[in-house]
């Protein structure tokens, strides 16, 4: 079985490392249209190890939030009587403050839609409780 393993020793000072031999290459000129997922992958025999640490990090989701936004949310969200919410019910929360906010403006070109919705809402409302059991009164929503 020895003798299937082969052993080549090369002196320490003369191997090169990826990350040294990555770093020492000629900088890419700048292109608007350069992928750099692309290049990573058609230098991954080049740099095996350095390829997969950079589509690691390369493939995490670019957050748009500021730190500090999201803990001074968090503050205003968790105060001494929420601070039993699971993260779950956190995070619904502050996604749909952001959701809130972001289409405020549609809201309100929609406010009309909005009330006329509002109102055929208390007429089926009124309806159900004036109305008897079999549900024979008839309700004008269509007005």
């Amino acid at each position: 079985m020895g003798d299937l393993v082969v052993q080549t020793d090369y002196p320490s000072t003369s191997i090169e490392t990826e990350l040294t031999r990555y770093l020492n290459e000629q900088s890419v000129k700048y292109n608007k249209d350069f992928d750099i997922l692309l290049w990573w992958k058609q230098n991954a025999c080049r740099y095996p190890i350095v390829s997969r640490m950079a589509k690691d990090i390369l493939g995490l989701q670019i957050s748009t939030v500021v730190s500090e936004a999201v803990f001074s949310t968090s503050g205003r969200i968790l105060d001494a009587y929420r601070t039993n919410l699971s993260a779950n019910i956190v995070e619904a929360l502050v996604c749909t403050q952001d959701w809130v906010r972001k289409s405020r403006k549609q809201i309100v070109d929609n406010i009309d839609e909005i009330l006329k919705d509002n109102e055929v809402a208390k007429a089926l409302e009124e309806a159900i409780k004036n109305g008897d059991a079999k549900g024979k009164q008839r309700i004008n929503i269509l007005e």
